[in-house]
C-alpha cells in the first residue's frame, strides 16, 4: 500500500516538472521582457520644402505677392529676404504648408534691381524695375529789363538720371549747371538788348524755359527851342522943323542888346508810380547828365534834373557802383530818378 502511494507522489512531480518546463519555454520563445515604446521625427528626406511665388516681378512703384510653401504636416521651416525692400508681412516661422504674404516697396532710383525669399535651403527670385526718370522745373518763365543779367531755375530729379540744358538764342547763355545727373540749379546770363522787346527759350532736361526781355527805353525828347526875342524896331527919325536953313539929319542911336534867351523848359516827367532801386548800376550808356543803366533788373534814366548823392554823375558812368534811390516810372516801367545816391557801407 505504500509503495503504491509513493509512486502516485512521483508522477505528480513529473508532471508539475514538465508543465514550468513547458511555462518557462513559452516565456523565452515570446521575449517575456518590459513593454518599451519609440518616437522618432520625421528624417530629412521626409521633409522635403517646395516653395513658389507668384508675382516673380514688379514695377517700379512696388506691390504685394504671395510665397507658397508646400510641407509635411510634422515639418517645419523659417523664411526670410536678403532686401530691405521686401517686407516679409506673415510669420517668420511656420510647420506645414502655408502661404506667406510680402510687400515690395517703390524702386526710388533709376536702375532695376533683384532680391531673393529663402525659406529653408529653398529661395524664389524677385525682380523690380527702374523708377522712370521725370524732370520738373521751378518754374517756366522769368522776365528781365533791357540791361540784361542773370536768372537762374531749380531742376528737380532722381539721382543717376542724365539731364543737358541748351539755349536756343544767341543773347542767352547757359553760364552754369550745363548738365547734370541729379537735381541742381541752370544759371543763365543774358546780354543788353538795344532794340524792342524779345522772348527766348532754354531747354532744360526736355523742359522748356521762357525768357521775356523789355525793349530798350526810348531816349528822352529833346528840349524844345526858345521862341526868339524880336528885335526892337529902329528908332524913328525926327521930323525935321522948318528953318531957314537945311537941318542936318542925326545920326541914328545904338541898337540896344537883345535880352536873353529864356532857360529851356524841362522834360515832362513822367506820371507812373514811383519805384526804389538798390544794387549795382550795369550796363551804363549815355553820357552825364543823361544816362541810363540797370539796377537788379530795372531800366533807370537820370537827367539833368537828377540830385546826385554822395557821388557824381561820371561816378555812375563808370558803371559797377553800388547805388540807390528812386523816382516815378513811365509806361514801359523804366525809372526816371529823381535822386542816385551810393550805398553806405561801400567806400
Amino acid at each position: 500500500m505504500a509503495s503504491a502511494v509513493h509512486w502516485a507522489r512521483d508522477v505528480n512531480l513529473m508532471r508539475g516538472g514538465k508543465l514550468l518546463a513547458a511555462l518557462a519555454a513559452a516565456c523565452l520563445a515570446a521575449a517575456c521582457t518590459s513593454t518599451q515604446t519609440s518616437v522618432t521625427s520625421p528624417s530629412s528626406d521626409k521633409c522635403q520644402i517646395g516653395v513658389s511665388n507668384a508675382p516673380s516681378s514688379f514695377g517700379a512703384s512696388g506691390g504685394s505677392g504671395t510665397v507658397t510653401i508646400a510641407a509635411a504636416r510634422d515639418c517645419t521651416w523659417s523664411i526670410d529676404t536678403n532686401a530691405s525692400w521686401i517686407a516679409i508681412n506673415g510669420n517668420a516661422q511656420g510647420q506645414g504648408g502655408a502661404s506667406i504674404a510680402y510687400t515690395v516697396a517703390p524702386n526710388p532710383v533709376p536702375s532695376a534691381r533683384s532680391g531673393a525669399i529663402a525659406v529653408g535651403s529653398e529661395s524664389v527670385q524677385l525682380s523690380q524695375a527702374a523708377a522712370p526718370c521725370r524732370f520738373a522745373l521751378s518754374r517756366s518763365n522769368d522776365a528781365i529789363g533791357s540791361g540784361g543779367g542773370k536768372l537762374s531755375v531749380e531742376l528737380s530729379t532722381l539721382s543717376g538720371c542724365n539731364w543737358t540744358a541748351t539755349s536756343a538764342n544767341n543773347w542767352i547763355v547757359v553760364s552754369s549747371g550745363q548738365s547734370g545727373n541729379s537735381s541742381g540749379t541752370v544759371g543763365l546770363t543774358v546780354a543788353v538788348n538795344n532794340g524792342g522787346s524779345r522772348v527766348g527759350q532754354v531747354n532744360v532736361a526736355g523742359q522748356n524755359y521762357t525768357v521775356a526781355q523789355d525793349g530798350a527805353p526810348a531816349p528822352p525828347p529833346p528840349t524844345p527851342a526858345p521862341t526868339p526875342t524880336p528885335a526892337p524896331a529902329p528908332t524913328p527919325n525926327p521930323t525935321p522943323t522948318p528953318t531957314p536953313g537945311p537941318t542936318p539929319t542925326p545920326a541914328p542911336g545904338p541898337t540896344p542888346t537883345p535880352a536873353p534867351a529864356p532857360a529851356p523848359a524841362p522834360s515832362p516827367q513822367p506820371s507812373g508810380p514811383r519805384a526804389d532801386f538798390s544794387g549795382s548800376a550795369n550796363g551804363v550808356s549815355g553820357r552825364c547828365p543823361n544816362l541810363t543803366f540797370t539796377v537788379s533788373g530795372r531800366t533807370v534814366v537820370t537827367d539833368k534834373s537828377t540830385k546826385f548823392k554822395h557821388l557824381s554823375c561820371d561816378d555812375v558812368a563808370k558803371g559797377g557802383q553800388p547805388v540807390s534811390g528812386s523816382g516815378p516810372t513811365d509806361s514801359s516801367g523804366v525809372i526816371h530818378a529823381d535822386v542816385v545816391e551810393k550805398v553806405k557801407g561801400d567806400d
